[in-house]
């Protein structure tokens, strides 16, 4: 063992403290213990291991403080040591000026820890360093110039989520680096263009988001030849996007959330990924009439001032996956070369003001999940094919249009669909009996089909002696918007959770079909303002996930099934403006509801509205069976009232009735005392007898 070079006990379920005598394996280089459960208040004693060079203690439930730590491998581990993983503990403290004395070290990782002081400047004095992760901690003060003088090797700077962290770098510094991974997410480094990254020409990987910037780009400010991933999202750039060529390696960019105007100029057919969406764009043509094919499988132009007729170039974007047009102002219909969207899984257009009938080129986008169409002005039918050519989709959002003609029966052969809009439109007929048949919401499981868009950067440099892995996974979850407990709302990744039918403000007629009770997994059923008659099911009780329910202003009659009452998620319920009857069943939510909900039903009775006629006690009355109901709060007013009576007459007439006869009357005074001492004479006589009695016997 004294000649070991290289342990690796990673991935165990290890516990306790680390024995001391490992500090007696002097030949050790490479020492790998992570991933275990340690639970470690002091770190290993291992600062005299002088061969020791790769030291991983990634997740092993470190409790320390960073200045012990250091001051543990001080001796002449820190002489030797060139990587240093300690990500993913609960380390806390600064990083103090002796970090500085770790003259090879090559690598450092602190990241996902708790550290929570300032970064000594002593940092730079590390002049081998190449990687420095010092991401997701609660580190702060002002980072300067002085704190990278020395770092000409660094080439990973990662000090993302370190949102008190700040970066005050003179405008004309020229970093002695030249970096290939930027991570500064959520550090202060505006207001003003960090203009330090001009002179960077080899990144690969940029991401300053949320970053406090309030500036404009500047004209000088170039993207390196071998970009991969660019990431400016979340802060408040204003002014036009600069015309800088964007290299073909480029695969993401993200522009999102800013203040971006004007035109959205031409990006390179290899990119993959682009978000422009939250700004102030007003012009696509451009860019969205290429000169050829694009590679683009997610696009998000959505929440922009994009306006006028959607540009019939389609066919150049037959890879497109996700595309965002969402909250714009696009007029016109939906282009005919949309048919080319083959591998089209996620489409918004909501919240524009496109018109005219679907088309039927719509059908041929085979691959449609998500399909939301909400608050525009189409008009005419549904189209069948909807449901006979798109098996996956799971979301359908068609509200708040101009649509006629009858719910197509096509749609109930959707067995992945959960989400079903139709609100607010001209539909007619009735709600089809086949509505059973859409499976995904007879269970609460997800079952909406998984979107196949992420993309992974990184940097991979593996060794015999160390395993250095940079990746940096971005996934592409969609969202969508629906409503929600009469809120629009919008989800992203636990919208799968949500099964909803909404087809409110429509002209349907006749009954609701008793089959919707096959639909348990059905989290929200809205039928409102239609002309539905018939009862309220007494199967209603087996949509046991049901949170919303709202059948307000129809035409319904009956009773309100006791069913009901088993529907213990229920909390929000409209059940006004109908034709019920009867009694309100008797459970602890429906009581609980206010009395609005049941309104408009003059034939309804029982709390929270007054209490049925059948509910009242009986009393005598000369005018026969025509009592009018009472509150019952009159009658405790009266029980009180003539108990206190009855208390206080008591009192005067059994007080006064003894009493002021004895003060009034003399004789019968004295024969009341007398009779008083008559009986003490007698009780002190028959004591005395035996207590004499009882000597006698002693």
């Amino acid at each position: 063992m004294h000649n070991l070079s290289h342990l690796d006990l990673s991935f165990n379920e290890l516990q306790g403290p680390i024995p001391d005598t490992i500090s007696n394996l002097q030949s050790l280089q490479y020492l790998d213990l992570s991933f275990n459960n340690f639970q470690l208040s002091q770190f290993p004693k291992i600062g005299n291991l002088c061969s020791l060079q790769i030291l991983h203690l990634e997740e092993a439930n470190i409790i320390d403080e960073l200045p012990n730590i250091i001051q543990t491998l001080t001796g002449c581990a820190n002489k030797s040591l060139l990587h240093l993983f300690l990500s993913d503990n609960q380390i806390w403290g600064p990083i103090p000026d002796t970090v500085g004395t770790f003259s090879s070290l090559q690598q450092l990782y602190l990241d996902d820890n708790r550290l929570n002081g300032t970064i000594s400047p002593r940092l730079g004095q590390l002049s081998m360093l190449e990687t420095l992760d010092l991401s997701s901690n609660s580190l702060h003060g002002t980072l300067c110039s002085s704190h990278f003088s020395n770092l000409s090797r660094l080439s990973v700077l990662d000090l993302s989520n370190n949102p008190a962290l700040v970066l005050d770098i003179e405008d004309d510094w020229v970093p002695p680096f030249q970096l290939d991974t930027i991570s500064l997410i959520s550090c202060m480094l505006g207001p003003n263009f960090p203009n330090w990254l001009v002179s960077q020409n080899n990144y690969s990987f940029l991401d300053i988001s949320a970053a406090g910037i309030s500036d404009s780009i500047p004209d000088v400010f170039t993207l390196p030849s071998e970009l991969s991933y660019l990431n400016m999202s979340h802060n408040m750039i204003y002014g036009t996007l600069p015309y800088f060529e964007v290299p073909t390696t480029t695969d993401s960019i993200d522009m999102s959330f800013n203040n971006i105007e004007g035109a959205i100029p031409p990006f390179p057919v290899n990119l993959t990924s682009l978000h422009l969406n939250n700004n102030r764009f007003s012009d696509p043509v451009l860019f969205l009439c290429p000169r050829g094919e694009v590679r683009l499988s997610y696009l998000d132009l959505s929440n922009n001032l994009l306006f006028g007729k959607l540009p019939d170039c389609w066919m150049n974007f037959e890879q497109l996956s996700i595309l965002h047009l969402e909250n714009n102002n696009f007029s016109g219909g939906i282009p005919p070369s949309i048919s080319y969207l083959k591998q089209l899984e996620s489409l918004h257009l909501r919240n524009n003001s496109f018109s005219g009938e679907l088309p039927r080129s719509l059908e041929d986008c085979t691959s449609l999940v998500y399909l939301d169409l909400a608050h525009n002005s189409f008009t005419g039918r549904i189209l069948p094919g909807i449901g006979t050519n798109h098996k996956n989709l799971g979301f359908l959002s068609l509200g708040s249009n101009n649509f006629v003609g009858e719910i197509p029966l096509s749609l109930c052969q959707l067995p992945s669909l959960q989400i079903l809009d139709l609100a607010v439109n001209q539909i007619s007929g009735t709600i089809p009996n086949c509505i059973r048949n859409l499976t995904a919401m007879q269970s609460t499981s997800d079952m909406i089909p998984p979107l196949q868009n992420n993309h992974t950067f990184g940097i991979i440099e593996s060794t015999i002696h160390s395993r250095d892995l940079i990746v940096f996974s971005i996934l592409n979850t969609d969202a969508a918007t629906i409503m929600w407990k009469q809120l629009e709302r919008s989800f992203g990744e636990y919208l799968g959770l949500v099964k909803l039918i909404d087809l409110s403000n429509n002209k349907l007629e006749g009954k609701i079909p008793i089959e919707i009770s096959a639909l348990q997994g059905l989290v929200s059923l809205s039928l409102s303002r239609n002309s539905l008659i018939g009862s309220i099911t007494p199967e209603i009780g087996q949509l046991t996930a049901l949170e919303v329910l709202d059948l307000s202003n129809n035409h319904l009659s009956g009773e309100i099934p006791e069913s009901i009452t088993a529907l213990n998620y229920l909390s929000n319920l409209d059940l006004s403006n109908n034709h019920f009857s009867g009694e309100i069943p008797k459970g602890t939510q429906l009581q609980g509801f206010d009395a609005s909900v049941y309104a408009g039903n003059p034939q309804l009775c029982g709390a929270p509205l007054p209490y049925c006629s059948w509910d009242q006690p009986h009393h005598n009355s000369t005018r026969g069976d025509n009592t009018t109901p009472h509150d019952d709060t009159d009658d405790d007013k009266m029980f009180f009232v003539g108990l206190y009576v009855s208390v206080v007459l008591g009192f005067i007439i059994g007080f006064w009735g003894v009493c002021g006869t004895l003060v009034l009357k003399r004789s019968w005074r004295h024969a009341f005392f007398q009779f008083f001492d008559d009986m003490k004479d007698r009780l002190y006589v028959m004591v005395s007898l035996s207590i004499a009695k009882l000597k006698r016997r002693l």
